[in-house]
């Protein structure tokens, strides 16, 4: 993404132990949609900070698991209603229309994604070489990425160099 100049939103939910009493598969799912929502409101705030009168789209890969209720989340996020909690008082109206569901093949910034999931995943577990693979696809940042918080994003643009964000907030967990 840095040699594409190609802004990196990176939401995130660190996943909890099973519970006793909650169905595993719908609290990951729960974590899903929340780490989905921290990507959407960092896209909104880095139209809103970074372009003028820009608008987007958002296309996500097809997994049937969460389709249904990811589908969901952009309009819920427009709601003038939609609890702060989740919105932070970021105006997400710039994002529009429906998510698009496609296959990785349909899609090579899908593929790009997943790229970037991998390599941040394996930075924030501390797995063998997940600094250095996050350090050559990010390039070297003076700012301190962590993720110890149980939720949150970061927000990486290119310009002629990195403007690196760290969202200022980091959303308490909830299911």
């Amino acid at each position: 993404p840095r040699e594409l100049r190609v802004p990196v939103a990176i939401g995130y939910v660190r996943r909890v132990a099973e519970q006793p009493g909650v169905d595993y598969k719908r609290q990951v799912e729960n974590e899903h949609l929340w780490a989905f929502a921290n990507c959407l409101v960092s896209a909104a705030l880095f139209l809103q900070k970074h372009t003028k009168d820009e608008i987007a789209h958002v296309v996500a890969e097809n997994c049937d698991s969460v389709r249904k209720r990811l589908k969901k989340l952009p309009s819920a996020l427009r709601d003038p209603k939609a609890p702060e909690s989740l919105t932070r008082g970021i105006d997400v109206t710039s994002i529009k229309d429906a998510i698009l569901f496609c296959a990785k093949d349909e899609a090579p910034l899908l593929q790009l994604a997943d790229a970037c999931a991998f390599v941040t995943r394996r930075f924030a577990s501390e797995q063998k070489n997940g600094k250095h693979f996050f350090n050559r696809m990010m390039g070297h940042h003076e700012m301190e990425i962590n993720f110890n918080s149980t939720a949150g994003e970061f927000l990486f643009v290119w310009r002629k160099t990195l403007l690196k964000q760290a969202l200022p907030w980091f959303s308490p967990y909830g299911v």
